[in-house]
């Protein structure tokens, strides 16, 4: 029984890679990492990483937690917390 509970706990991850670009409305329930460049909403119940190279322009982003690293212009929401590490640009409202 551990085990099952072990693997419900576990998030898989995804990476959006330097070279992606994507724009629209992004939900997911995992964790995601964004390398590139994002433009529209994000909606998510799982942890969000914008990398140093990232540049993100957003009308918001609500996730359980975000830690920016890289450039974020827009809103950001999170019901956990936010982390904006050394070098981070962020232009928008947190909350």
């Amino acid at each position: 029984m551990a085990r099952g509970y072990e693997k419900e706990k576990e998030k898989n991850t995804t990476v959006f890679g330097r070279e992606t670009v994507f724009q629209g409305v992004l939900e997911f329930t995992d964790n995601l990492v964004i390398t590139g460049h994002f433009e529209g909403t994000i909606h998510a119940r799982g942890a969000l990483v914008i990398v140093k190279s990232a540049v993100c322009k957003v009308d918001q982003i609500q996730a359980a937690s975000i830690t920016i690293e890289g450039k974020v212009t827009g809103n950001l929401e999170a019901t956990d917390r936010v982390e904006m590490k050394s070098g981070s640009e962020i232009h928008g409202n947190v909350v």
